[in-house]
């Protein structure tokens, strides 16, 4: 048997193991194999379906019980399972890294960006160094959660370095992603061409589903 977060996955014969340990209901057991309830639709009987397999009131009641605790574990799952992750490009050509950062002497780190289900975060470090060494010890960060629910736009443009950076250079052109929300303010991430639009596509499908997920 898969993982309980993973309930819509089961078959009859999963789901009534389940409910024989979990909720003492081994006495259905045939019934839900019998009746071919998986995983999935138990969570879609209605109380005329459970009336008509389960005849004992306290006996629904705690089959209610077991299937909304599933729900909720599958819920909890979803909200926190990383769908993409990214980096933020810091440097569109080789002399916009060389003066930004002295030649090498003044590194920089770039944020990373991680979208779930639930939230979008910005995770920005600022080690300590001793010009270009690293230190072990005195790093500084911070991380900005961004509730999906709260976003009301994703807009992205594509910047290029000027000409004679993009030719002599190596230069590159890097998407630019505005997100607009209600109560953090507005965000701007930094990606490689051509993903912006990827990651765009992705934010807006997660929104939709984020504030189905508060709905529930």
């Amino acid at each position: 048997m898969s993982g309980i977060e993973n309930y819509e996955s089961w078959g009859p014969k999963e789901l009534a193991e389940y409910l024989k340990n979990s909720a003492d209901l081994g006495q259905y057991y045939e019934v839900i194999i019998q009746h071919n309830i998986t995983g999935k639709a138990a969570g879609r009987l209605t109380d005329k379906d459970l009336a008509e397999m389960i005849p004992v009131i306290g006996d629904r009641l705690r089959f209610q019980e077991a299937i909304e605790s599933l729900q909720k574990s599958h819920r909890q799952k979803k909200r926190s399972e990383e769908i993409w992750k990214g980096e933020e490009v810091l440097f569109v050509s080789c002399w916009d890294k060389a003066c930004g950062t002295c030649c090498g002497c003044c590194p920089a780190d770039a944020s990373t960006y991680s979208l779930t289900h639930t939230y979008l975060t910005i995770k920005t470090v600022l080690p300590k160094r001793c010009g270009p060494i690293r230190c072990c010890c005195g790093h500084e960060y911070s991380v900005d959660n961004i509730d999906l629910t709260h976003v009301t736009s994703v807009d992205v443009e594509g910047t290029s370095p000027p000409c004679c950076q993009l030719i002599f250079c190596c230069g590159q052109t890097v998407d630019k992603i505005e997100i607009k929300t209600t109560v953090e303010g507005d965000k701007i991430l930094t990606l490689q061409k051509g993903e912006g639009e990827t990651f765009s596509k992705k934010v807006l499908n997660q929104i939709e589903e984020a504030q189905q997920m508060e709905r529930d």
